[in-house]
């Protein structure tokens, strides 16, 4: 009886498994992800109708000549579509090659563009398409080098993003020299963008004539007014020097942070749009003519935490706000209104650190900046004084520590004056010296920002006055060099 029982249990188990077997059987075998070796864009079209999520088209290494890519085509998250040189930096687009990115989950990886020129109004490396605008995709370890026309008149962009939630980043754009923005965010009125920009290394663009010559632009004064969520991060703009704006704002809700700016003509510009914050950036001049910090127009902006070293300045002032225009239009003037202005440390430089009325007179601009919150700030060494010029209504004072000859601007009381006893640390940065102590070390307003200090460190209960919280932390953040931004092929 018990022997009768051990073998039906053992004839259910072995029932259950060859049923097991049978299903597992039945199953479609799991499907692995296909390469497509390919020598033409002509190529690419073919592969693309074969192509799944998952699979990557290989650029054949060599030199390409005026090839049109039209890579279109749907990913997914865990499995994107990818287009990919075969050896990453080996694959040369050149003569009036162009990519159209078009599509969702699509990675573009190490291709190089170099020494070829498009016409007017075209694009060397578009986010839209055959299949529409592109959505979470992402363009890597890319360079385009001195694709210029003949005449440098000739207006074309380089990177032209449209969509949504796509990345450029880890890429190098060196040498520009012709009319067009090297990386633009084109926007539709009332739809966040939500892109990510970083760790790219933008070089060597020489001035340009006029207006258009933008190394960086988040929008146009049509949709400035909506929100594009799009941050721009931890990259190196070194001899961006085409315009006065190397970063130019022109929608709401971005973020500028953790870039580095050397040698570097321009600022970054909120020129319209509301609501964005510039946080934890450097910039350092090497006393370059027209090398800039900060400019604004706008209503509801956070500066904090950013190092401006050695500019020789712009626009009057280091960080200038500018007189806006009534009932302004928009491509007009808006009035600078609540702006806090908090943590910076600007330190010998040719301007005044804050610069309060830009550009009043001129231009029908009469609205003096309102509100402004000046918090912590710590300014040396500089040639010109604190402030320069007259605020509005509502300017508050609280934490700032002044250390120079040029009083222009205070009131007794208003700002703390003392030599901030400063040392210069092995990163070449300008910090508070712990052991003198320096008056800045504890010595901040509270404030209610909690926004880590230029080096990635939290700030403590008594915060520090100045872009530098004295800290043992770990630094995450710091001026970046051509090592830590670019294409890995390219080091």
């Amino acid at each position: 009886m018990g022997i009768a029982k051990h073998r039906g249990r053992f004839g259910g188990v072995i029932h259950a498994l060859l049923l097991l077997a049978t299903i597992v059987a039945a199953l479609p075998a799991p499907c692995l992800a296909a390469e497509f070796l390919v020598r033409t864009a002509g190529e690419i079209s073919l592969a693309l109708q074969k192509a799944l999520p998952g699979d990557t088209i290989l650029l054949n290494d060599g030199v390409w000549i005026d090839q049109y890519i039209q890579f279109a085509g749907n990913g997914t998250e865990q499995a994107p579509l990818v287009l990919r040189a075969q050896t990453p930096g080996r694959v040369v687009l050149t003569g009036n090659s162009r990519l159209e990115i078009s599509g969702q989950w699509l990675v573009v990886d190490g291709l190089r563009f170099e020494d070829g020129a498009l016409l007017s109004g075209q694009h060397v490396i578009r986010f839209t398409g055959k299949k529409g605008e592109a959505a979470h995709s992402r363009l890597t370890n890319v360079s385009i080098v001195n694709y210029n026309p003949t005449d440098p008149a000739t207006r074309y962009f380089w990177v032209s993003l449209h969509g949504q939630n796509n990345r450029v980043d880890h890429s190098r754009f060196e040498g520009q020299n012709h009319s067009g923005v090297t990386v633009v965010v084109w926007r539709k009125p009332d739809v966040r963008d939500g892109h990510l920009i970083e760790y790219n290394h933008f070089l060597n663009r020489p001035l340009g004539a006029g207006n258009g010559f933008e190394t960086i632009r988040i929008g146009t004064s049509a949709e400035a007014l909506s929100d594009s969520g799009t941050v721009v991060q931890s990259n190196l703009f070194e001899r961006t020097n085409g315009g006065i704006e190397i970063v130019s704002v022109k929608s709401g809700d971005n973020d500028i942070r953790f870039n580095t700016f050397w040698q570097a003509a321009g600022t970054v510009t909120l020129r319209h749009g509301n609501g964005n914050r510039v946080t934890g950036n450097f910039f350092l001049g090497d006393h370059v003519a027209g090398s800039g910090g900060i400019r604004v127009n706008g209503t509801n902006h956070v500066i904090t935490n950013n190092y401006l070293q050695d500019l020789i300045g712009l626009s009057g002032g280091e960080i200038a706000l500018f007189c806006g225009q009534p009932n302004a239009g928009p491509a007009d003037n808006a009035p600078v209104k609540n702006v806090t202005i908090a943590y910076n440390t600007v330190i010998y430089n040719s301007e005044a650190a804050f610069k309060l009325d830009e550009g009043c007179g001129t231009l029908g601009r009469t609205e003096r900046p309102q509100d402004l919150q000046f918090l912590n700030n710590l300014v040396a060494g500089n040639g010109g004084p604190f402030f320069d010029g007259q605020a509005g209504d509502g300017l508050v004072l609280a934490g700032n520590l002044y250390f120079g000859k040029k009083m222009r601007g205070i009131r007794p009381g208003e700002i703390r004056l003392a030599d901030p006893k400063l040392t210069l640390a092995p990163d070449n940065l300008w910090r508070p010296d712990a052991d003198s102590p320096s008056p800045a070390i504890n010595a901040g307003a509270v404030t209610g920002i909690f926004l880590p200090d230029m080096d990635g460190q939290e700030r403590d209960r008594e915060p520090d006055i100045g872009a530098d919280e004295f800290s043992l932390a770990p630094i995450v953040n710091k001026p970046l060099s051509a090592r830590d931004v670019g294409p890995a092929w390219n080091k």
